[in-house]
């Protein structure tokens, strides 16, 4: 709109984002993903005003293009605080050559596309991120794998505290629908490590919630993932345009849960073609899962394999 005044919509049509609210809310299609204005009203500090992603983990905050792997971590799906509406203060700086981001905001608490507040919770959430070593070449703190070839070690330390007070669905702003609600804690933290074709990030995440188990008579139980988790990713470019990639996730309930669901592990080997950087790339990953059964010492393995073409302008 203008140089200070800047504005985003995002719509989608893909078949899992649209079952995740048509079961919950049939008046809501779930087509509208971003709507958000952003004013720059001083240098380096930025108001949102709508529905955005919020100052989540890192591997949420990256678009889906911009990934290493065919689709982001179980520690992503299980712990992430998604989309909102509400306001949000973006705020950079730098500390004698460090590069310092603080961000916050304040929102429903319910996801987006809610159109009215069902029992007027609210969320809040802060983000903090230290550059000790300048910026990444072209945003690379936000776009995985070392494309651009770090000639120098850049890092990135990052660190979310959310709180959902009066949460009404499993997920806070995703999943189900609780039956009564529940105030819900969500911690983040993370590095990320770029240098020479070589990129490295791990995340920790844990969950709280004083009542995470959600009872109804003739009804499933439903339940917060009350729990921790952890991520950690290794790729390498062994040539400019080709990558190999290593991934571990672990997710663990806590005892307020763990008769409900197990501990899960993810090891992924994955391998990546870009053609044009993230705009154009071939990507394929072999998975191997074990999950524990509940109340057992028994555990289901799996493996999954996904190739994709991915295509971005």
């Amino acid at each position: 709109m203008t140089s200070s005044l800047l504005y985003k919509v995002q719509l989608n049509g893909s078949n899992d984002d649209m079952e995740s609210t048509r079961n919950l809310d049939l008046d809501n299609p779930g087509i509208l993903r971003d709507a958000v204005l952003q004013w720059t009203f001083m240098p380096g500090t930025t108001l949102w005003f709508g529905q955005a992603k919020l100052p989540d983990n890192r591997e949420r905050v990256v678009s889906s293009a911009n990934q290493e792997f065919v689709d982001r971590s179980n520690l992503n799906r299980v712990f992430t605080i998604d989309r909102d509406i509400g306001i949000q203060l973006h705020h950079q700086w730098n500390l004698m050559g460090m590069i310092v981001r603080e961000q916050g905001a304040i929102s429903t608490g319910e996801g987006r596309n809610r159109r009215t507040s069902s029992n007027g919770g609210i969320c809040m959430t802060i983000r903090g991120e230290v550059l000790p070593f300048g910026l990444f070449e072209q945003r690379g703190d936000y776009i995985q794998a070392d494309l651009v070839i770090e000639k120098n070690p850049k890092v990135s330390l990052g660190y979310t505290y959310s709180y959902n007070k009066d949460a009404i669905r499993t997920g806070g702003q995703l999943g189900e629908y609780l039956y009564n609600a529940a105030d819900i804690e969500t911690i983040f933290a993370d590095i990320l490590m770029k240098y020479q074709g070589w990129s490295f990030i791990t995340e920790f995440s844990q969950r709280s919630s004083p009542n995470p188990v959600s009872t109804k008579t003739g009804f499933k139980d439903l339940f917060i993932y009350d729990g921790q988790g952890t991520n950690s990713q290794l790729s390498y470019m062994i040539t400019d345009n080709l990558q190999l990639g290593l991934r571990y996730t672990q997710i663990q309930p806590s005892e307020k849960i763990d008769h409900l669901t197990g501990t899960r592990k993810d090891y992924v080997f994955g391998i990546s073609k870009y053609f044009h950087g993230h705009d154009l790339k071939l990507q394929a990953d072999i998975n191997y899962i074990t999950e524990q059964i509940p109340n057992s010492v028994n555990e289901v393995k799996s493996v999954l394999v996904r190739n994709q073409t991915d295509f971005t302008f």
